[in-house]
């Protein structure tokens, strides 16, 4: 997908330009390109969100604990085995 269609808009988005480092991060992307994704698939919701629909506190840390062994484990930054041991 080029920098071009990512910079025009669609009736649910204002119009902007993209600055010129933000063309060259998404023309260096290798995986899978989730604004392109979302542009395509997602709708709006008529919902908005309140506080009532916050995750509780327990629900909220153990989300925080997964997603830094996630992000930890899919950037190949320390090895898996590591990961794992400790």
């Amino acid at each position: 997908m080029s920098t071009s269609s990512i910079s025009s808009h669609d009736s649910n988005s204002l119009p902007r330009t993209l600055t010129q480092a933000q063309k060259e991060t998404y023309a260096a992307e290798k995986l899978t390109n989730f604004r392109w994704v979302a542009k395509v698939l997602a709708t709006h919701s008529s919902y908005t969100l309140t506080p009532k629909d916050l995750a509780d506190e327990r629900l909220f840390s153990e989300l925080a604990e997964l997603g830094q062994f996630t992000e930890l484990a899919n950037t190949n930054v320390v090895p898996v085995d590591f990961l794992f041991k400790n």
